[in-house]
């Protein structure tokens, strides 16, 4: 293998090109210290201690340290490894690693999402959130099945919390709640059905 390019990313990373594709991100120091430099030649051996000794470790630590800040799913932990420039083999070991010591679990993550945002959010909006990280749509169907509160109660707790009684607003003040709440995601027979019951409660 030739390394054929070295490109720096910032005032500490470089992207190494081996064979004219792209092989790793690594620091310039350990460029250095490991005599990397273009056109040089790359040994099979060298590659995959760079891989065992660097860069799984790095990818672990950086897979914690995402999942530190906030919980995420598998998909999301993959992006931004893939986003950092790791190899697709150092990424699935990462990922496998993971998932053994269910540091990433899609199912738990899915049903905590539910029981977070469900009581702000309705369902679609939370099935939209959770496909878009990446979230198997089974496994969101699951969540939503067995964590998500009916959406009345949402619905309610949300009207009462912006607006009190609906039956004290005017037409054009009634038809932008409405239209809130279905921007949120709520279907109109539900918005419809709530509001009804808390005008009646009001009387």
């Amino acid at each position: 293998m030739t390394i054929t390019s070295i490109v720096p990313v910032d005032k500490r990373k470089c992207k190494v090109f081996v064979d004219e594709g792209f092989a790793f991100v690594l620091c310039k120091g350990e460029i250095g210290r490991l005599g990397l430099a273009e056109g040089a030649n790359l040994s099979e051996e060298l590659y995959r201690q760079i891989e065992t000794e660097l860069l799984n470790r790095r990818a672990r630590e950086r897979s914690v340290d995402l999942l530190k800040a906030s919980d995420k799913s598998e998909s999301q932990i993959r992006s931004r490894l893939e986003e950092d420039g790791f190899p697709q083999p150092v990424i699935d070991r990462t990922i496998a690693l993971l998932k053994k010591h269910r540091y990433v679990d899609d199912e738990a993550f899915a049903r905590r999402y539910v029981e977070n945002g469900g009581t702000r959010k309705s369902r679609r909006q939370l099935a939209y959130e959770l496909r878009q990280k990446g979230v198997d749509s089974e496994l969101v169907d699951e969540a939503l099945r067995e964590a998500a509160p009916p959406e009345e109660e949402t619905v309610r707790r949300l009207v009462q919390k912006k607006v009190g009684n609906p039956g004290d607003l005017s037409r054009e003040e009634l038809q932008k709640l409405y239209a809130f709440l279905g921007r949120k995601g709520y279907s109109y027979e539900v918005i419809r059905r709530v509001i009804g019951e808390i005008c009646d409660e009001y009387q």
